[in-house]
């Protein structure tokens, strides 16, 4: 029988708070999906800085057979279909977002993830890779995966040092997301896309609603509903509690619409 895991990160103060609303939704989802949930957390790191953390995790793979992992700023509904069913088991199931029209997606118009694709090859050597970016706020790997990890934790520390000022001439945008993409790239990993409804960013709200999606993410760039991150994903953890009410909202979108503004 397949050993499956779901992780995640609560790695300071906005991570702990975020953990409050996501990670119960995370466990139920995880008992849904026959699978062992894993949480790591700030004593973890030893000197690993915060935005590089999740590359710890693939040790979990000389466990598990498949692991899925998720951001803390993810809300997972109810009605989520098992995701360890919809991806092949020997892919990489992420959400390609390199071809989201400008106009949605930031990463796309100011050429942030075309930098990164080009600056990562500079650094770490060509690799023939134009497109198929995604985003690693949802993944789910399999046991083949495990030297992705290893790979990109090797060289995180020098990734962390390019600057980030988009004023030079060079610079790097994304710390860990660009690293799972390059190796996965240079170590031929089958990506296997697995929609927005996995992984519904604001830049997704142009094609659907996130309520009628599976997995809301609650991005830094911009908001779902009005208010920060920790005040939307208070209210929409409240509602997917409430199955009652999420499944009306579910079905009145003109309702649905007003109560994002409240």
């Amino acid at each position: 029988m397949e050993k499956r895991i779901i992780v995640t990160v609560a790695v300071g103060e906005n991570g702990q708070k975020w953990a409050d609303y996501s990670h119960p939704l995370m466990r139920r989802y995880a008992e849904q999906c026959g699978a062992d949930f894993f949480v790591l957390s700030g004593h973890n790191l030893k000197d690993m800085w915060p935005g590089f953390s999740k590359l710890l995790l693939g040790s979990q793979l000389k466990v598990y057979d498949r692991m899925l992992y998720l951001d803390s700023d993810i809300l997972v509904s109810p009605t989520a279909p098992n995701l360890f069913d919809f991806v092949p088991p020997d892919s990489l199931g992420a959400t390609v977002i390199d071809s989201l029209p400008p106009e949605v997606a930031p990463a796309v118009k100011n050429g942030w993830i075309s930098n990164d694709i080009k600056k990562s090859q500079k650094e770490f050597g060509d690799i023939q890779w134009s497109s198929e970016y995604f985003n690693s706020g949802a993944m789910l790997f399999c046991k083949e995966h495990l030297g992705i990890f290893e790979s990109a934790l090797s060289v995180a520390k020098h990734w962390f040092d390019i600057s980030t000022d988009r004023s030079l001439s060079e610079f790097r945008v994304f710390a860990d997301q660009t690293l799972f993409n390059y190796f996965a790239k240079a170590r031929n990993a089958k990506v296997f896309d697995i929609g927005y409804k996995y992984n519904h960013t604001p830049a997704f709200n142009a094609f659907g609603h996130r309520y009628h999606s599976n997995f809301y993410h609650y991005v830094r760039l911009r908001p779902h509903r009005r208010g920060d991150r920790l005040r939307q994903m208070k209210i929409d953890s409240w509602i997917l509690k409430n199955r009652k009410l999420h499944d009306f909202l579910v079905n009145n979108m003109s309702i649905t619409r007003v109560v994002d503004k409240l």
